[in-house]
């Protein structure tokens, strides 16, 4: 898997991200589409709670291709766990036959049945899996994250990666 990440400065006393991730996988682009755009997955599930992050849940479902997912995300002490609230669609690309997916943050009201201490991150990406055959495909992620708040460089530097991680 190729990976890079840049730390962009954004408003005041504010920092971002900027990354991207290839990968190219043995299954099908189909079936790579489904899995990235099922957020609540059992494999996807199992690994928020080995990270430890206190929610992940489906706010609301119009259609099987278009869903508003909420997550907290754990931060290292002294610092306040990030909500991400994001809306997810997923594609084909009539020319091409591509999968595309694609997410972005939605300013929501969840409720956890908990109180949570957050600050409200936001976050865009893009996912393009391209077919490479009938059991291959490509998966390309861009994506756009800020955490919200003042978050340090050595946090933010092994947080982003980790986003990024979810081609794996």
């Amino acid at each position: 898997m190729r990976m890079k990440h840049t730390r962009l400065k954004g408003g005041e006393n504010k920092s971002a991200g900027l990354g991207n991730a290839e990968v190219i996988v043995d299954c099908s682009s189909k079936e790579a589409t489904c899995w990235l755009s099922h957020y609540h997955s059992r494999e996807r599930m199992r690994v928020h709670e080995e990270e430890r992050n206190p929610a992940r849940l489906v706010v609301t479902q119009t259609s099987p291709h278009d869903r508003v997912f909420a997550t907290i995300k754990r931060m290292p002490l002294l610092l306040w766990n990030r909500e991400f609230i994001m809306r997810v669609l997923a594609t084909q690309e009539v020319e091409t036959g591509d999968f595309l997916v694609c997410i972005q943050s939605v300013d929501e009201a969840v409720d956890y049945g908990s109180t949570f201490r957050t600050v409200r991150g936001t976050t865009t990406a893009f996912l393009r899996v391209s077919s490479l055959g009938d059991s291959q495909c490509e998966v390309v992620l861009y994506q756009y994250l800020e955490a919200g708040g003042i978050v340090p460089i050595r946090v933010e530097n092994s947080k982003i990666p980790q986003s990024l991680s979810v081609l794996q």
